[in-house]
C-alpha cells in the first residue's frame, strides 16, 4: 500500500502546494473532487503524519511546510516524482537553458518548477532527470513564455556525477 500510495503523494502535494513556502488547505485539496475517497482519507492522513514530524505547521485549515518540512520535501522528490516509471530506460533528461537577465523572474520560477518536479541540478542553468518528462518541461516553457531559451537532450550518461544521481533517484 505504501508503494501505491507514496508516489501519488507527492504528485498531489506537487499539485497542491504551488509554492512550496506557502499556505495550502485540505479543502482546496478535496474540491478538486478527482480522487475516491479512500485516496482523500489517505491524503489527509498523510498531511496529519507530516505535521507530527514537523515538516507542516498549521494555522486554522491552512498547511505551510516548515524549514525542515521543505528539506523533507526536497529530498524525497526525486524517489517519488510522479514521472517515476518502474523500469528506468537508461536514459537521463537533461534540460539546459539560458534565459535573459530581463527575464530573471522567469529563469527563477522555472529553475523552481524543474525541482520541484525531481530535477536535480548539476549546474545553475543545468539539471537532470533520468525519467521520461518531456512534455511537462514543454509546458511549463510554454506558460513561462521561455521556449526558445530552453533545450532538453536525452542522454546515456551525465558524467562524473551520475553515481551520486543514480543514488538520490535510486536507479
Amino acid at each position: 500500500m505504501k508503494k501505491k500510495f507514496l508516489p501519488s503523494f507527492f504528485a498531489e502535494l506537487a499539485g497542491t502546494v504551488k509554492d512550496i513556502g506557502g499556505l495550502f488547505t485540505f479543502d482546496f485539496y478535496l474540491h478538486r473532487g478527482r480522487y475516491p475517497r479512500h485516496f482523500r482519507q489517505q491524503f489527509k492522513k498523510g498531511l496529519h503524519n507530516l505535521k507530527q514530524q514537523e515538516y507542516l505547521t498549521t494555522n486554522g485549515a491552512a498547511f505551510k511546510f516548515t524549514k525542515k518540512g521543505k528539506e523533507w520535501y526536497q529530498r524525497n522528490i526525486s524517489k517519488y516524482t510522479p514521472f517515476r516509471e518502474k523500469e528506468w530506460d537508461g536514459k537521463w533528461r537533461v534540460v539546459f537553458f539560458d534565459i535573459p537577465e530581463e527575464l530573471h523572474t522567469r529563469r527563477d520560477i522555472f529553475r523552481y518548477r524543474l525541482k520541484n518536479l525531481g530535477f536535480q541540478q548539476l549546474q545553475k542553468s543545468l539539471l537532470a532527470m533520468p525519467f521520461t518528462c518531456e512534455k511537462d518541461v514543454a509546458e511549463i516553457c510554454s506558460r513561462l513564455k521561455i521556449n526558445q531559451y530552453v533545450d532538453i537532450i536525452i542522454a546515456e550518461s551525465i558524467g562524473a556525477r551520475e553515481e551520486e544521481f543514480r543514488k538520490i533517484y535510486d536507479i
